[in-house]
């Protein structure tokens, strides 16, 4: 797959972020997962990056918790954590951020609505599908498993300009309460660090 082109990256932005806004921890139809830079909650009026290369604003930087076997460790106030490389240099509650090489995973918490999980994720998928000036499609799942407790559910979309793409990965955690949803852009993370940071997930206890 050839690299995302800024025009890729632009467009992306620009038909996604012109049919949404972005407000915290409600219905998936008000929470746009694409922008062309990350900004922080204190004063985000559009969404989280999902394309290679956020740009990040200057803003405090969350220390890790831990440091384990060279990975470092990242625990939401929501009582989950994640590990994840050494080289990964910004940590927020939105974000893990590797400036350098733009490698990124993002992550919101929604509430579960009325309508259920179900319906959460149909109306999450066929928002990110609509783009009118990007070609998106259902490139992989969705599919779901049983985790040690929990649910997770995987889908990832394909991003294509003329003859450049972009896979945006998501995936989708639930607990008795909450949506904690993840995503990043492929490329610059591989599926294989994607999956192997994704793996460290755990509710503490």
């Amino acid at each position: 797959m050839k690299r995302v082109s800024v025009a890729l990256l632009v467009t992306i932005m620009m038909s996604l972020l012109s049919a949404c806004t972005d407000v915290d921890k409600e219905k998936p139809t008000s929470t746009p997962l694409i922008t062309n830079q990350y900004e922080e909650p204190a004063t985000q009026t559009t969404s989280p990056s999902l394309t290679p290369s956020p740009t990040v604003e200057p803003s405090p930087i969350a220390e890790p918790s831990e440091i384990v076997d060279g990975l470092l460790k990242h625990t939401s106030e929501y009582n989950w954590s994640i590990m994840y490389p050494s080289s990964w240099n910004r940590s927020n509650e939105r974000l893990i951020l590797e400036e350098n090489s733009g490698k990124f995973i993002e992550f919101r918490t929604f509430d579960i609505p009325d309508e259920g999980v179900d319906w959460w994720l149909k109306v999450e998928m066929k928002r990110l599908l609509s783009s009118t000036e990007t070609n998106n499609k259902l490139f992989e799942g969705p599919s779901s498993e049983e985790r040690d407790g929990y649910t997770i559910h995987k889908y990832v979309i394909e991003s294509s300009v003329e003859k450049n793409s972009t896979l945006l990965r998501h995936t989708i955690i639930i607990d008795d309460h909450n949506i904690f949803a993840f995503h990043t852009a492929s490329p610059p993370l591989t599926k294989e660090e994607y999956e192997e940071i994704m793996s460290t997930f755990k509710f503490e206890k």
